[in-house]
C-alpha cells in the first residue's frame, strides 16, 4: 500500500539513454515512492527571566510552557538517548558517537546523567506500579539470566492483566519477590 507522500515530484526525461537523441515520445506516467529518513537537529535558545521574589526573597526562573526548565537536550532527544542505552543496549561511547554523527555534543558522563534522570523520573510510576501488583489477586512472576558487563544478573517480570514491571536483580531468590510484591502476599503467584 503507498504511503501519503510529503512532497511529490514529476521526473520528465530529455534525451535518449540508449542513443542520446532528443527525439522523445511521451507514453505515460508510472507512480514510484522513495522513502528516506530526515533527521535534522533543531537547537532553540531560551532566554530564561530570572526574578526575585520582593516577598521571600527567593528566585523565580521563567519556565517553557509545559512548567519545565530548557535543559541541554529537549525530550525527545533524552527519549532517543535512553531508548538508545535500555532497548538498544547500547554503551555510552557509542550513544555518544550517534549523537555526534547528528552533530550533536555530547560526552558519556552527560549521557548517563540523561540514563539517571530518566530513572528518577519513572521512580513514582514504578512505586505506584508495585502498590497495584501487590493489591492484586494474582500476579505473574518470572525470571532469566542475562549478562551485564559479564557479570550474571536476573530480570525478573511481574505482571497482571494491566501492569508490568520489569527489574534487574543479581539474584534469583525469593527475596527479590518478597521486595516486589511484599512478604506476606496474599494473592496466587502464577509461574512456570
Amino acid at each position: 500500500k503507498p504511503l501519503t507522500p510529503d512532497e511529490k515530484v514529476s521526473l520528465t526525461a530529455d534525451r535518449c539513454r540508449n542513443c542520446r537523441s532528443h527525439r522523445l515520445k511521451l507514453r505515460g506516467t508510472e507512480m514510484q515512492q522513495e522513502v528516506e529518513v530526515v533527521r535534522t537537529r533543531r537547537v532553540t535558545e531560551y532566554t530564561v527571566a530570572v526574578y526575585e521574589c520582593l516577598d521571600c526573597g527567593g528566585e523565580v526562573r521563567s519556565t517553557l510552557p509545559d512548567g519545565r526548565e530548557p535543559a541541554g537536550y529537549g525530550p525527545q532527544l533524552q527519549t532517543e538517548i535512553v531508548l538508545g542505552k535500555i532497548e538498544e543496549r547500547l554503551p555510552y561511547r557509542k550513544l555518544e558517537e550517534r549523537l555526534g554523527r547528528e552533530g550533536i555534543p555530547s560526552c558519556p558522563a552527560t549521557i548517563q546523567a540523561v540514563v539517571w534522570g530518566a530513572s528518577e523520573k519513572m521512580s513514582e510510576e514504578e512505586a505506584a506500579i508495585v502498590q497495584r501488583l501487590r493489591a492484586s489477586p494474582w500476579v505473574h512472576a518470572d525470571e532469566s539470566s542475562y549478562r551485564i558487563d559479564g557479570r550474571k544478573v536476573w530480570i525478573w517480570v511481574f505482571c497482571t492483566e494491566v501492569d508490568l514491571l520489569l527489574v534487574i536483580r543479581p539474584s534469583r531468590s525469593r527475596g527479590v519477590v518478597e521486595e516486589i510484591l511484599g512478604k506476606d502476599y496474599p494473592g496466587q503467584i502464577v509461574c512456570d
